[in-house]
């Protein structure tokens, strides 16, 4: 196999060599090129230019849309030691907040009730 690929090797190189010499192409001499730059300059017309000054107009409107995807750049995973129903946020979305600054208040009004029930349990269970 080894010879199979090196013989290969050895026919794309001499294919390539006799391509590349084969070719005739006849270099531009300096006078060929003065005779070509001077029936181009005797061909060429004069264009008349006017200016204009910038103006700004009111009127004119550019509107873009554009499609993405928008991420936030730190997420935080919230937990909290009671389970309730959220009374009031007391923050917003993109505000900035420190360690131990409250979030949420929760009504409370359902977790009296759990606690009077288990203090009264508790008190049964003491009576007996």
């Amino acid at each position: 196999m080894y010879k199979l690929m090196k013989g290969s090797a050895v026919a794309v190189a001499l294919s390539t060599l006799l391509i590349g010499c084969g070719e005739n192409t006849q270099a531009e001499t300096p006078s060929n090129a003065a005779v070509t730059a001077e029936s181009n300059s005797t061909e060429s017309t004069v264009l008349t230019v006017e200016t204009v000054a910038l103006e700004h107009s009111p009127s004119y409107e550019v509107q873009r849309e554009y499609v993405g995807v928008v991420k936030a750049g730190q997420q935080a995973n919230l937990g909290f030691e009671l389970a309730g129903k959220v009374n009031e946020i007391l923050v917003d979305v993109g505000d900035t907040v420190t360690e131990g600054q409250p979030l949420i208040t929760l009504d409370t009004q359902l977790l009296k009730t759990e606690s009077s029930q288990l203090k009264a349990q508790a008190e049964e269970v003491k009576a007996h």
